[in-house]
Protein backbone atom coordinates (compact mmCIF):
# COMPACT_ATOMS: atom_id res chain seq x y z
CA UNK A 1 0.00 0.00 0.00
CA UNK A 2 2.84 2.30 0.91
CA UNK A 3 4.72 1.25 -2.79
CA UNK A 4 1.15 3.11 -4.04
CA UNK A 5 1.18 5.68 -1.90
CA UNK A 6 4.82 6.89 -3.09
CA UNK A 7 3.99 6.36 -6.62
CA UNK A 8 1.22 8.55 -6.45
CA UNK A 9 3.06 10.81 -4.79
CA UNK A 10 5.88 11.17 -7.39
CA UNK A 11 3.25 11.52 -9.88
CA UNK A 12 2.72 14.91 -8.60
CA UNK A 13 -1.30 14.36 -8.91
CA UNK A 14 -3.33 15.11 -5.68
CA UNK A 15 -6.02 13.18 -7.09
CA UNK A 16 -4.26 10.46 -7.17
CA UNK A 17 -3.01 10.39 -3.70
CA UNK A 18 -6.35 11.36 -1.69
CA UNK A 19 -8.26 7.46 -2.70
CA UNK A 20 -4.68 5.74 -1.36
CA UNK A 21 -4.63 7.86 1.69
CA UNK A 22 -8.64 7.22 2.15
CA UNK A 23 -7.99 3.15 1.75
CA UNK A 24 -5.17 3.45 4.17
CA UNK A 25 -7.19 5.16 6.62
CA UNK A 26 -10.36 2.70 6.16
CA UNK A 27 -8.02 -0.22 6.40
CA UNK A 28 -6.56 0.98 9.82
CA UNK A 29 -10.34 1.77 10.89
CA UNK A 30 -11.05 -1.81 10.36
CA UNK A 31 -7.92 -3.10 11.73
CA UNK A 32 -8.55 -5.62 14.80
CA UNK A 33 -5.98 -3.19 16.66
CA UNK A 34 -8.54 -0.16 16.03
CA UNK A 35 -10.41 -1.02 19.02
CA UNK A 36 -7.45 -1.03 21.00
CA UNK A 37 -7.12 2.14 21.78
CA UNK A 38 -4.08 3.60 23.27
CA UNK A 39 -1.49 0.53 23.10
CA UNK A 40 0.49 1.93 25.79
CA UNK A 41 -2.13 1.85 28.22
CA UNK A 42 -2.90 -1.89 26.51
CA UNK A 43 0.77 -2.88 26.70
CA UNK A 44 0.60 -1.46 30.56
CA UNK A 45 -2.13 -3.69 31.70
CA UNK A 46 -0.64 -6.56 30.91
CA UNK A 47 2.30 -6.42 33.52
CA UNK A 48 1.84 -6.09 37.15
CA UNK A 49 4.02 -3.41 39.85
CA UNK A 50 6.66 -6.46 40.11
CA UNK A 51 7.01 -6.83 36.48
CA UNK A 52 5.94 -3.93 34.46
CA UNK A 53 5.68 -4.83 30.70
CA UNK A 54 8.31 -2.07 28.87
CA UNK A 55 7.99 -0.45 25.70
Amino acid sequence: MFVRLDRAMDSGDPRMVHPVVRATLELARSSPLAGLGDLGTFWAGLGTEDRPVGL
